[in-house]
């Protein structure tokens, strides 16, 4: 039986910089490839890492890990919702005790921040697409 290869420092680095990155290019910035001068040759290894199955598995690892989480924290705040709307003598008004919960975790509570929606389609894109069709956005932007 053959051993799964570790990923290298770098290739880590990559495949921890996807969620946040502006671009692959970027991410393979972040992780140590090429650097801000020389932004193509950190092009080549974005695209070089997503040819490689250690790294195609540990992006595939980390998207699936990601859903996970964000899966159990709607299971918990279902849980915590149910528990806080049974009526209780400490608690006489489920309805108060949601709202407050909401008003915690800022549920339909609209901020004004400003957000990087680079950001935030860099982290849908890698927990969208799966790393074969990554790779075929890569060909045809011509890398």
């Amino acid at each position: 039986m053959a051993t799964k290869k570790p990923l290298t420092l770098k290739q880590q680095r990559f495949v921890d910089a996807l969620p946040l990155a502006n671009s692959l290019t970027d991410a393979a910035i972040k992780a140590g490839y090429g650097s801000g001068v020389n932004e193509n040759a950190a092009h080549v290894m974005a695209y070089d890492n997503l040819r490689k199955p250690t790294v195609l598995a540990a992006i595939a690892e980390q998207r699936d890990a990601a859903k996970f989480a964000a899966a159990l924290s709607v299971v918990e705040r279902k849980e915590r919702l149910s528990r806080l709307a049974q009526p209780d003598p400490e608690h006489p008004d489920p309805v108060a005790a949601i709202k407050e919960l909401n008003r915690m975790e800022s549920i339909g509570i609209v901020k004004s921040v400003n957000v990087n929606v680079n950001l935030d389609l860099q982290a849908e894109l890698t927990q969208t697409f799966s790393v074969d069709e990554l790779k075929a956005l890569l060909g045809k932007m011509g890398a």
